[in-house]
């Protein structure tokens, strides 16, 4: 029997029971569907980038004769990789004045987050002309 359209799931009538297959009977059933849905993100995203380089290949000639130009082809999107035994780069121990200056930013940033715009350029000016201190004090402020 021929297949339905039930909104982008393509079922088909059963030839002996004559009912609509279910999605539930589908991914039961179809081995295929069950692979396809375990595989990994970057491996589909992979093996669709190849897919396209090869219709790319198969259509340059054509396009040849159009006149149109043919984009590079881009690289797979799997995740980049490390060297095998490249060491990591470690890293150094953060100073106390550098701990501190993070420390003070990340207060500055929680106190203008709730402000709007106008406040935010208002907090903005004042740190520029009287530190980071007195700007956390005016966001607090204007944030109650």
């Amino acid at each position: 029997m021929p297949a339905v359209d039930t909104g982008g799931l393509i079922t088909r009538r059963h030839a002996a029971n004559g009912p609509l297959l279910g999605l539930e009977t589908l991914t039961r059933n179809d081995h295929f569907l069950e692979a396809l849905m375990a595989r990994h993100l970057f491996a589909i995203l992979d093996d669709l980038t190849e897919r396209l380089a090869e219709l790319r290949a198969a259509l340059a000639p054509l396009a040849l004769i159009g006149g149109a130009v043919i984009a590079e082809p881009i690289k797979p999107a799997s995740a980049p990789r490390r060297a095998k035994g490249a060491a990591s780069a470690r890293r150094r121990p953060v100073s106390a004045k550098r701990r501190a200056a993070m420390r003070v930013q990340g207060r500055y940033m929680s106190a203008i987050r709730p402000l709007s715009a106008a406040q935010r350029a208002q907090v903005k000016k004042l740190r520029a002309a009287k530190g980071a201190k007195a700007a956390i004090a005016l966001a607090r402020k204007l944030g109650r």
